[in-house]
């Protein structure tokens, strides 16, 4: 038996009313849609201070969260430890690229293992006449301990310089006579490293959607509506109670909130902004 299909007209008739169907739905999912991706920006901007904090009490580092109120945009930087110069310069000559200046693995794990070894030495009959020995006398153990302590001191010069690039951002607005002078957190030895991007899958550069505005932002309680707003976040968590105001192009707000006391992130509808 021959089977009998669908005339042109009818698929045209179908079409037309499918058409009219989504004509009067479209003004009541748009809000819907819209409001999607408004919540959807500030929960990302939550998880995105949760991975900021973790990554910063992982690294055992502190970190720098950017908003550029202009770009609309947000991002986590870093400054690496400085350089000991007389160190790279040793390296440099020697092309040795796994011994520190005084002669000992680089690879702090490498180091450790050396340690517990020197450790156990001493246990079962106190320092040896043949344990190793650096140059300038040190063994092991002093080697660490000198690299421990230096690390300790980079990590709060790192604290301080992020601090202070925070009153130095918020010094711009003052005159030149009211600003404070510049001064170096670096060693004698050491060669000043520009902050760096953190970057990654969780931690990469994000811009707002183009429905959603950042319009106010507090941190510690001061207020910012344009500029460049940053945050320290130390390997203890954020460093002061920060808050952001997410405004979509319906006139509804999400307040986004990075707990210093609890560590938490979280947001909300704030109908006061």
């Amino acid at each position: 038996m021959r089977r009998r299909g669908f005339t042109l007209i009818e698929l045209l008739v179908v079409i037309a009313i499918m058409a009219g169907v989504i004509a009067m739905a479209a003004p009541r999912l748009l809000p819907v849609l819209l409001f999607s991706t408004h919540e959807g920006a500030a929960q990302h901007l939550a998880n995105y201070g949760t991975a900021a904090m973790a990554e910063a009490a992982l690294g055992g580092e502190t970190l720098t969260f950017k908003f550029d109120f202009a770009a609309q945009e947000y991002w986590v930087e870093k400054t690496p430890e400085p350089v000991d110069e007389e160190e790279e310069k040793l390296d440099t000559a020697s092309g040795d690229k796994t011994k520190t200046l005084n002669g000992f693995p680089k690879d702090d794990a490498e180091l450790e293992r050396l340690a517990q070894a020197e450790l156990a030495k001493q246990s079962s009959g106190g320092l040896k006449a043949g344990a190793k020995q650096s140059e300038a006398g040190l063994n092991v153990l002093d080697e660490q301990a000198l690299r421990m302590s230096k690390s300790a001191a980079k990590r709060a010069r790192g604290l301080i310089g992020a601090r202070a690039d925070r009153v130095k951002h918020d010094e711009r607005a003052l005159p030149r006579s009211q600003q404070k002078d510049k001064f170096e957190l670096t060693g004698p030895d050491e060669k000043k490293m520009e902050p760096e991007e953190v970057g990654g899958a969780l931690l990469g550069r994000t811009h707002l959607p183009e429905e959603v505005t950042l319009v106010l932002a507090s941190v510690g309680g001061k207020e910012y509506e344009k500029g460049v707003v940053e945050a320290v976040i130390t390997p203890a968590g954020i460093e002061v109670e920060t808050k952001f105001w997410l405004m979509n192009s319906e006139g509804h707000a999400f307040v986004v909130t990075w707990d210093p006391a609890t560590g938490q992130t979280g947001f909300a509808l704030d109908n006061a902004k």
